[in-house]
């Protein structure tokens, strides 16, 4: 269950959908936590209503629970159509745009005009507080971050008025595994927000 999704956005288990820019919060913060091993989330881009649509996804700081969106707050996130890590100050932001840390082994290279429809894995380390992307079943590629040592939760910032994304945890190899202490959903589309 998300623990927070934008001002009139739809929510249907782990997918959300963004009521556009004028919302006043554009952020969806999941209530799953991670402060211990490895897990890895599958983000899947539904719908991105604009090639170049400003949407992030990846992880914010657990900040004592808070779901306030503008309250301090650090998220570490890939934005599909630039490719690069945005590190951003508060949830209801997407952050600046580090252009020295890129997913995707060719620097051009990015979800620009072809988004919908890819997947993005997140490996969230937190023996070794290290953040890594896989863009589209590439190799994952480290975010070169140190996460916070309380531990952090899934978080999505979307810009565009019907920008879509769905969350599930997964295994290494990308299939569902209902997170640490639920029935397993491998094989399905089950969000764990």
């Amino acid at each position: 269950m998300w623990a927070k999704a934008g001002t009139d956005w739809t929510v249907e288990g782990g997918t959300v959908t963004s009521s556009g820019m004028l919302a006043e919060e554009r952020y969806a913060v999941s209530g799953v936590t991670i402060s211990s091993g490895v897990r890895y989330f599958m983000w899947k881009i539904n719908t991105s209503s604009l090639p170049d649509g400003h949407m992030f996804l990846g992880v914010a700081d657990l900040n004592g629970g808070s779901v306030d969106g503008q309250e301090k707050c650090k998220t570490w996130a890939f934005s599909p159509p630039t490719g690069n890590l945005y590190i951003g100050e508060k949830l209801d932001e997407h952050g600046a745009e580090q252009l020295r840390k890129h997913f995707f082994e060719d620097e051009k290279e990015s979800l620009l005009d072809k988004a919908p429809g890819s997947s993005v894995c997140m490996k969230v380390d937190m023996d070794e507080k290290k953040l890594a992307f896989s863009i589209n079943g590439s190799d994952f590629i480290d975010a070169g971050v140190k996460l916070p040592e309380g531990g952090v939760r899934p978080w999505c910032f979307l810009y565009h008025e019907g920008d879509s994304v769905s969350v599930a945890e997964v295994d290494e190899g990308g299939v569902g595994t209902g997170g640490a202490s639920r029935p397993s959903t491998a094989g399905t589309d089950s969000g764990i927000c």
